[in-house]
Parts: C-alpha cells; structure tokens; sequence
C-alpha cells in the first residue's frame, strides 16, 4: 500500500483517504509463543516469516516429537510458504 496515506492518518488521528491493499509478492509475519501450562507465561517466543522480500525466519523445533518430523524446521518456498514436510 501506498505509506502517505497511512502516515497521515497516524499522524493527525483522523480518517483521511481509504487505504489500498499492496501489490506483489506477499509476506506472512508472525510469532510462534511456546506457554508453560503450569504458569501460563511463554517459555520460548521465536519469529515466524514466509513469503515476500524479508528474509524467511522459521522456528526451530523445540520438542522432540516435532524434531522427529525432517525438513519441519526448514521452509520450503516451492510450496507457497509453507514448511517442508515428509
């Protein structure tokens, strides 16, 4: 989208003209929070990225059961973002 009209709305607080979706390549950002079920407070945030210009940032597994599974750690852009599976 275009970054002025948006500016503008931020900066005065007030509605300006309607924002328009962008065009290309899409990027999907994200957080992958790890909870401790005991406590409720997160053990592990890591940064989740796929698709687009910014560089892809894929969590690594953090359980064994998810480490048994190859390539779940490694993204796969042939596949429209999504994460390499066996």
């Amino acid at each position: 989208m275009k970054k002025e009209p948006a500016i503008e709305r931020f900066v005065r607080k007030i509605p300006g003209e309607r924002l328009t979706p962008a065009e290309g390549t899409a990027t999907v950002c994200g957080a992958l929070v790890e909870i401790d079920d005991k406590t409720g407070l997160a053990r592990a945030i890591d940064p989740v990225r796929v698709g687009g210009r910014l560089s892809w940032q894929w969590p690594a597994p953090a359980s064994p059961q998810s480490a048994d599974q190859p390539g779940a750690d490694q993204p796969n852009p042939d596949q429209s973002g999504v994460p390499a599976q066996s």
